[in-house]
């Protein structure tokens, strides 16, 4: 929802796309368009989770239960006036979901910035891999990141 609201608007201003991928297949894809306000054409469905793996992303039972990181990512956001996002989707939006394969419940994401080279080759200017539940990128450092690109 704050991708939807917050990032997506500048990014498309600048002329930029957004490219949100996310385990499960393209039903689960619209659903989560349909809950958060991302537009469906943003979203991709990696089912197999391929694309988590080449980019070298975190997934595991301690990075995602166990790790401190998850309760000091909610506790950050409380300090800082920001979970009305969280509210909302917990009270209002949220179902249960099983992933396609159960080892994606453990599965971490991260938050990437690409922009062309010379040789139209995209290559990365931000690279944020989620510690934990929660531990997301902070926006700003990656619109800063693409701002500078």
């Amino acid at each position: 929802m704050q991708l939807a609201r917050d990032v997506k608007p500048v990014l498309d201003k600048r002329g930029d796309v957004l490219a949100f991928v996310s385990i499960g297949k393209d039903d689960r894809a619209r659903e989560f368009a349909e809950l958060t306000g991302m537009p469906a054409e943003c979203i991709f469905a990696d089912p197999d989770s391929a694309s988590y793996a080449a980019l070298g992303l975190y997934q595991s039972v301690a990075r995602t239960f166990f790790n401190p990181a998850t309760p000091l990512a909610f506790q950050r956001r409380l300090a800082e006036g920001k979970t009305d996002d969280i509210v909302e989707v917990v009270t209002k939006t949220w179902k249960p979901w099983v992933p396609p394969r159960s080892s994606q419940a453990f599965q971490q994401g991260g938050t990437f910035a690409l922009v062309p080279n010379a040789e139209g080759i995209l290559v990365p200017v931000f690279s944020w891999y989620d510690e934990a539940t929660a531990a997301h990128a902070p926006f700003s450092k990656f619109l800063d990141a693409m701002g500078e690109a």
